[in-house]
């Protein structure tokens, strides 16, 4: 796609302003006001700047509608608390992922802190529900995109941001590109890394979703924890590091990755209506990596 940079001009993106310090065809190297240097894709960054300009020219008649929506949403929900039965790996006799209960709650609240749109939509079969800005009708559309996430196991219930890679060749209409991409951005690692140790966050992946995770990634004392599960060897890994073994995964190599809270059934149950409040803090500080992941959408 064009783009309207060029070298030596000013812009902005989510993180802030920057200046073009060098431009060759979708290569741009950048740098922004504290100093910091980082390499981007333009036509990445254009789509950036683009969905930016129009939030400005929107944002104005945008929030009245926004507020009459959530406060729509708010009657529609009823949600006290989950219950013992609710944590099962199937979905039978269970209500809690409905719009008219968490579901519902969930986007409620995300939707008031946020004053943006956000909406909430069960998995089919399965014991998940994911929430979104764009209205992804089904399932299929939803596999795409990144997104925010809570399901419910028979021991706890786990909660944050997802985002898949898929097993084939990908278009621009998969947002594991843009995510890996915005993983370079040392700022947003800080960002990450900070709500890992304040919320005891970590990542999880998936060969096979409906396999056993097989790789958890902890944040530990400057570097992250690389340990595949079941297994007592655990590796030092840099950010770099990290998102190298991201690129480099095989094209026919399929990917679910999250990166959650965990919070055990017993607790879970105890928060009652409390826990909409617990798992938005989690979405809240994972926002930047939503809107940078999604930014190219």
């Amino acid at each position: 796609m064009a783009h309207p940079f060029v070298q030596g001009g000013t812009y902005r993106n989510r993180r802030g302003e920057y200046q073009v310090i060098e431009l060759e065809g979708d290569r741009m190297v950048i740098r922004y006001a504290d100093g910091t240097i980082q390499e981007n894709s333009a036509d990445l960054q254009a789509r950036i700047w683009q969905n930016m300009q129009v939030e400005q020219r929107v944002q104005p008649t945008d929030k009245p509608h926004q507020t009459e929506r959530s406060r729509a949403i708010a009657r529609e929900h009823d949600f006290a608390g989950l219950h013992d039965s609710d944590f099962k790996r199937g979905v039978g006799g269970t209500s809690w992922r409905s719009r008219g209960s968490l579901g519902g709650a969930l986007a409620e609240r995300l939707a008031a802190v946020t004053q943006r749109e956000f909406q909430s939509f069960a998995i089919y079969r399965r014991a998940e529900i994911h929430l979104a800005e764009s209205a992804h009708t089904n399932q299929a559309e939803g596999t795409h995109k990144a997104k925010f996430f809570l399901e419910l196991d028979p021991r706890q219930a786990l909660y944050g941001f997802y985002v898949e890679k898929s097993d084939k060749p990908m278009d621009d209409s998969w947002q594991w590109l843009t995510f890996v991409a915005a993983l370079q951005d040392v700022g947003l690692q800080r960002q990450i890394e900070a709500a890992m140790r304040r919320l005891d966050l970590h990542w999880r992946m998936f060969g096979d979703w409906a396999a056993e995770p097989h790789t958890l990634v902890t944040a530990e004392a400057g570097d992250l924890v690389w340990q595949v599960v079941d297994e007592d060897v655990s590796t030092r890994i840099s950010w770099p590091e990290f998102i190298a073994n991201l690129e480099t995964m095989e094209d026919d190599e399929w990917c679910s990755l999250y990166l959650c809270a965990a919070l055990d059934k017993e607790e879970a149950i105890a928060q009652g209506a409390k826990l909409v409040e617990e798992v938005v803090e989690v979405y809240r500080a994972l926002l930047p990596l939503y809107d940078a992941s999604t930014d190219g959408d």
